[in-house]
């Protein structure tokens, strides 16, 4: 029979501490979410412990999650600006006849005398 295993992935919750050095959190390393949060990109706070010298450094996990989605917002609208720019020559003027189409007759505008 089959065992449940209990799987090594736990969703975070709200706030999760700093990684150690060597540590990820959600696929970033400690010193990345140092630097996203000295742009201000990411929310970090420190929390003071009783008894404890050192602040508890906490991440927020909603802006770490918003930050992602707009770096990969950026990057699918980068790749599709590529994609419609190597359509481009195909289609400046959507108004040029197609190879194989009839060709457009020019209409003449009779030539208007202005009299005195």
């Amino acid at each position: 029979m089959f065992l449940p295993t209990k799987s090594e992935y736990e969703k975070p919750g709200l706030f999760e501490p700093l990684p150690s050095p060597r540590k990820r959190l959600l696929g970033l390393q400690r010193h990345v979410l140092c630097q996203l949060h000295e742009a201000d990109l990411i929310r970090i706070i420190e929390v003071r412990r009783p008894g404890y010298q050192r602040p508890l450094e906490l991440v927020h996990i909603p802006s770490v999650i918003a930050y992602l989605e707009r770096v990969e917002e950026l990057a699918r609208n980068d790749r599709l600006a590529k994609i419609r720019q190597g359509y481009a020559k195909y289609h400046d003027n959507p108004f040029l006849p197609q190879p194989g189409e009839a060709q457009p007759i020019e209409l003449k505008q009779p030539d208007q005398e202005v009299t005195p």
